[in-house]
């Protein structure tokens, strides 16, 4: 009677840890919305968030001399900081959300850079073809979650609200922002 029980509960239990190695994610990498790329800190330029609620994730064609998907820079001496992701449609029409930040502290919460309202946030060049720009009074915030300056790597999360009342939908919510970017 034991040894049935037994065997009835090894197969499974050697299944389950047989497979466990093909689904669990990497050291420090989470993968917590389907759809939007994984938070990590490898370079692997990356960049993806919800537009009130629906993914955006950074991607192009390739072509020569044409955009490309994730772009920035990171000045270290400066500790300023500028990342946009780029999306291409299947018609060949770009959208972009760009931000940048002064993380000052390197890994921390930062609010986003915002000199004038006209600094755009988000440029929609497909269907009502309209900018989004930082809210003044709802800048954004930044999370430097690493900052590897040997290995030229910044990444981590970010959030904001975009306004635009000339346009059809005066205002759009960014969330589960996160990039990985190698500069």
């Amino acid at each position: 009677m034991q040894s049935s029980i037994t065997k009835k509960l090894i197969l499974p239990l050697s299944f389950v840890l047989c497979t466990l190695p093909f689904n669990s994610c990497k050291k420090d990498e989470i993968c917590d919305h389907p759809g939007l790329p994984c938070q990590t800190h490898e370079g692997k330029n990356t960049f993806g968030c919800l537009i009130d609620g629906v993914p955006f994730v950074a991607e192009v064609k390739f072509t020569i001399g044409g955009a490309v998907p994730v772009s920035g820079q990171f000045d270290e001496s400066e500790n300023f900081f500028q990342i946009q992701g780029t999306r291409e449609d299947a018609d060949e029409n770009l959208d972009k959300i760009s931000f940048k930040a002064f993380p000052t502290a390197g890994i921390g919460v930062y609010i986003m850079d915002v000199n004038t309202d006209q600094y755009n946030g988000y440029m929609d060049y497909s269907g009502q073809n309209c900018e989004y720009f930082h809210d003044l009074n709802n800048k954004g915030t930044v999370e430097i979650k690493y900052l590897d300056t040997e290995k030229n790597i910044i990444s981590g999360t970010f959030f904001m609200t975009l306004i635009n009342p000339a346009c059809t939908k005066e205002s759009i919510v960014i969330t589960q922002g996160r990039f990985d970017f190698g500069y």
